[in-house]
């Protein structure tokens, strides 16, 4: 399987061009002082360890690749993987190489030369014309080096050598390969460190004054000679400029501003700053970052939990895992942009990077649509990489600390024997480290549910006491991070009110009694504890999106217990929280369906099991969930027999629940709001599917491996109806300069091929995600046929598109 696919990604690579890496990559510059060229395109792929592929002579054989590229989800998934379902049963062990070539000017010795790499998974080692450039470690964390004393005018020759030998690498699906994107930077001899650029902004609410507390580090062999200037912009117009101060080998400056406009998840607003190095009074360096101007605090219940530009706010957060389902992990920067948009439609304000760094683009983006971000560095502390815990940590903070989105730093997750002396002496030595590098947010650690690894120190730390034992640990940390703690929001409050509280992890629909497996359904959800508690910032949900990885058991190749589908489709539970979370009236009905076959959820993390169906058999009483933000709501069958209006707050967590008979034909529930009509939502009993529906997400891509598009496949009965138990075969074909990335319908516990190009319909859909052939323009043709249904088809268009934006 794994050559099939790998020979298909070659040939349709040779079909638009045979391009230097060079010539086929983007190049984006900035006044000709800084350049940066996306080397996507170009690469060689060897699967196994060669000794001699990083030489520049090397004449092995491989297959062309685009980067990013994750070989990991090209494997066939087996129940006897290595990796078992922590790994999805997918294999990511072992070890392989990347080989490029870049040509250089030919005052390539008069410029400065790095390479970005984005994430690599993992352990790279980097080459250059036969020499080691460097080395590292942690697969999720971003890195570069400096190359420009190992490359030479002309040709030369990269090899990244990625080592995945190491099975406690991860313990869910992590991706191999190099998963993230790589740049070349040119600047001058004398440059701004990549992540050397640190914004500390304040606001003052009283005064309508902003502040903007900037550090540069800068990258020279005589720092005395250099200068730089900060100007400060909102939407093209000028607004602050300023002179940096050298002091220590690091230029720090700050800029006042009068009414600015301040950045939160609400309103996102960002200013473009514009710094520009000199050496001797010649350009040398400039970079564009942007900026938001915003105040965060955690005052505990004192303050009212969590403020943003001094008004209280709730995080409404989805915890995440970095793979997109049937991509894995060499995921577009438009997929990354779809999945957030999908999280805002539900009413998401906040995301939390479970449990390792998110690729730089995704900080980006929440920057841009308005996230608050919960930034973990690492999960547990047994892995290997933790005996370089400094160099990540500082790196960690060094790149992600320009960002207004991120608002708390993690420093781990559940890690064991919580609350001993040796786990609060490495806690220390972790948030110590932090506050002496980026004191400008809070920092914690998020702990295991109830503490069921605390050791029996004394009474007062054993599992009876979770209050006394968070206490503990809470002396040395700026806020509690909580997994599945809700229920002890108040009493924490109440006993510690100068601490916010936060649920790192919670429940979508069940709460946490005593007996952690049980699935209990109360009057209160997370939510309700959150908002009911004064201190409390916000709560988690696990989880927002479906992965692949953490599966309960053969054949699930993920977690399936989230709000939306590992294909980008919304489930009915995530209706819920759009009824709770979000402004625009809507209204959903969902059927409780005990019926449905099983997607392998581990108890309490999921839901009811709810579907958007009225086939079933006649005079069967049926239990029904309607969630919604209207005042009222009215259900009718059959536009003649009405069951029920009722008020929303009349029914425990606004979700109003009942029972009705079944007869076939239609159920409308119907909102309303101050008595007038505002939104509605049918189900309709369907017949057997007669023809295929396609519609698409991006119809215009770039042909520059960042951009994909998402192909959705419905199907129609003779009335107009997509049967939500559809099952029927689909086969994708694809013509024109486009490729066919993979397919994936939602299910995960199906044996389908994600590389394949048939699958069944799941939920009345099916997926196929789409990719431009690297360098290819022109009209990209997908249509999707199953026998006896008449097809569908979409068209997509491939243009060529600079992407890639000055830094």
């Amino acid at each position: 399987m794994m050559k099939r696919i790998l020979n298909r990604v070659f040939f349709s690579a040779f079909l638009c061009s045979a391009f230097s890496a060079s010539a086929a990559n983007i190049v984006a510059s900035y006044e000709n002082v800084r350049k940066e060229t996306d080397l996507y395109r170009g690469w060689t792929f060897i699967r196994g360890d060669v000794s001699e592929a990083m030489k520049d002579d090397f004449r092995g054989s491989g297959v062309e690749v685009t980067i990013p590229h994750d070989w990991q989800i090209l494997e066939t998934p087996s129940a006897v993987s290595p990796g078992g379902g922590a790994q999805g049963f997918f294999t990511r062990q072992g070890i392989a190489w990347y080989r490029t070539e870049i040509e250089l000017p030919a005052n390539a010795s008069e410029r400065a030369w790095q390479l970005a790499f984005d994430s690599v998974f993992e352990r790279p080692s980097i080459y250059v014309n036969g020499q080691l450039a460097g080395k590292w470690h942690y697969g999720y964390m971003s890195f570069h080096f400096d190359i420009s004393k190992f490359v030479k005018p002309g040709k030369n020759v990269v090899a990244i050598r990625v080592d995945n030998t190491d099975p406690n690498g991860s313990r869910w699906y992590s991706g191999a390969g190099i998963t993230g994107k790589v740049r070349l930077i040119e600047t001058g001899k004398s440059y701004m460190d990549e992540y050397g650029i640190n914004v500390i902004t304040d606001y003052d609410e009283k005064q309508n004054i902003g502040i903007a507390s900037i550090t540069v580090d800068p990258v020279s062999d005589n720092v005395e000679s250099l200068s730089l200037t900060a100007e400060l912009s909102y939407q093209g117009e000028k607004t602050a400029v300023a002179q940096g101060i050298l002091k220590d080998r690091r230029f720090e400056l700050k800029l006042n501003l009068d009414a600015p406009h301040v950045w939160s998840a609400d309103t996102p607003c960002l200013y473009d700053l514009r710094l520009t190095l000199l050496d001797h009074g010649k350009k040398t360096d400039v970079r564009t970052v942007k900026v938001g101007i915003r105040s965060v605090k955690f005052p505990g219940a004192e303050g009212g939990g969590m403020l943003v530009n001094g008004k209280r706010e709730l995080m409404k957060g989805s915890c995440l895992h970095t793979d997109h389902g049937a991509v894995g992990t060499a995921t577009a920067e438009n997929v990354w942009r779809d999945r957030l948009l999908a999280l805002k439609e539900v009413g998401f304000n906040a995301i939390r990077c479970s449990h390792n760094p998110y690729p730089p683009v995704v900080y980006d983006l929440c920057d841009e649509l308005g996230f608050y971000v919960l930034d973990e560095v690492w999960d547990k502390w047994t892995y290997p990489y933790l005996s370089e815990w400094d160099r990540i940590l500082k790196a960690f903070l060094r790149r992600d600390s320009l960002h207004p989105c991120v608002v708390i730093w993690s420093i781990g997750n559940e890690v064991a024997s919580q609350g001993s002396d040796s786990m609060i002496a490495t806690l220390r030595k972790f948030v110590d480290f932090v506050h002496q590098n980026e004191p400008s947010r809070p920092v914690s650690c998020a702990l295991s549910p109830y503490f069921v690894e605390i050791p029996p120190e004394g009474p007062e730390d054993t599992r009876s006491n979770p209050v006394r034992a968070l206490e503990k640990i809470g002396r040395y940390v700026d806020i509690y991070l909580m997994n599945y703690h809700e229920v002890l929001f108040d009493v924490l409050c109440r006993r510690n009110p100068h601490k916010s509280v936060l649920s790192s992890e919670s429940f979508q629909y069940y709460t946490t009694p005593d007996n952690m497996e049980k699935n209990v359904y109360v009057d209160k959800t997370a939510w309700s504890y959150c908002t009911e508690c004064p201190g409390a910032a916000g709560i988690f949900l696990w989880t927002g999106v479906a992965y692949v990885g953490e599966s309960m058991t053969w054949p699930s190749r993920g977690w399936p217990a989230a709000l939306i589908r590992t294909n980008h489709v919304l489930k009915p539970a995530a209706r819920m929280y759009q009824g709770l979370w979000t402004k625009e009236p809507m209204v959903y009905l969902a059927i409780v369906d005990d019926r449905q076959r099983t997607e392998y959820e581990k108890a309490k993390w999921g839901t009811l099991k709810l579907a958007e169906n009225w086939n079933y058999v006649q005079e069967d009483m049926m239990q029904y969930m309607v969630f919604t933000n209207c005042d009222e709501v009215k259900i009718t069958i059959n536009q003649n027999i009405q069951l029920l209006k009722q008020k929303t707050d009349d029914y425990p967590n606004r979700i109003i629940r009942g029972v009705m008979p079944y007869v076939r034909g239609s159920v409308k529930a119907v909102g309303y709001i101050d008595g007038k009509q505002v939104a509605e939502h049918v189900i309709r009993t369907s017949d057997a599917p007669v023809k295929l529906t396609a519609s698409v997400n991006h119809p215009q891509i770039a042909s520059n491996c960042y951009e994909l598009a998402y192909v959705q496949i419905g199907s129609l009965d003779r009335n107009g109806v997509n049967p939500w138990t559809a099952e029927n075969p689909v086969k994708f074909t694809v013509e024109g300069p486009g490729e066919l990335v993979a397919v994936d319908n939602g299910d995960l516990t199906n044996n389908y091929s994600y590389q394949g190009s048939e699958l069944p319909l799941y939920r009345g859909g099916a997926t196929a995600i789409i990719k431009a052939k690297p360098g290819c323009t022109g009209t990209i043709r997908v249509t999707a046929s199953s026998p006896g249904l008449s097809p569908a088809s979409v068209e997509i268009t491939a243009v060529e598109k600079n992407a890639i934006q000055p830094k």
